[in-house]
């Protein structure tokens, strides 16, 4: 309810992050995420028709956007670990794999990607748990076009 259905269509809603690979991988990224924000399931409401209260339904909003906000640190925190081959093998970055490991599946698969393929990972788990994000980055590091690309989430 905090986020704007525009937000939504357009930061949650695509699978794509820019021109990578296509794969299902949002059911494997919910599942993998799900218990580790059980605590923001939202819980089922009643449907009684009392009067709507205003400043209730700010109150609401902004504790919204907080677990919203909560939520955003505990996938970018666990992901790595979780979705890495063992307890002690997170996913971890390498420089220079772009455009070859940069899919959320290849990413996982592999073990290791760039920041673009570990941006795209976390898109895609950020949508998957229905937050909107996307990617943003600089052709030219500190800009060098030497120092090379880098890209980050928004």
């Amino acid at each position: 309810d905090a986020i704007p259905r525009s937000i939504y269509m357009e930061y949650v809603v695509p699978y794509a992050v820019s021109n990578e690979p296509r794969s299902d991988h949002r059911p494997l990224l919910f599942h993998a995420l799900k218990d580790a924000l059980k605590e923001f399931e939202r819980q089922p409401t009643n449907d009684n028709k009392e009067p709507i209260d205003e400043p209730a339904i700010q109150q609401e909003t902004a504790t919204s956007k907080e677990q919203i906000k909560q939520a955003v640190k505990i996938i970018n925190t666990k992901l790595w670990s979780i979705l890495g081959h063992d307890a002690t093998s997170p996913i971890v970055f390498k420089a220079g794999l772009t455009p070859r490991i940069y899919d959320p599946l290849s990413v996982i698969a592999y073990g290791h990607s760039s920041c673009t393929g570990l941006a795209i990972l976390l898109i895609g788990a950020l949508r998957a748990m229905g937050i909107p994000a996307r990617m943003a980055g600089t052709p030219a590091w500190y800009g060098k076009e030497e120092e090379g690309n880098h890209s980050w989430v928004e």
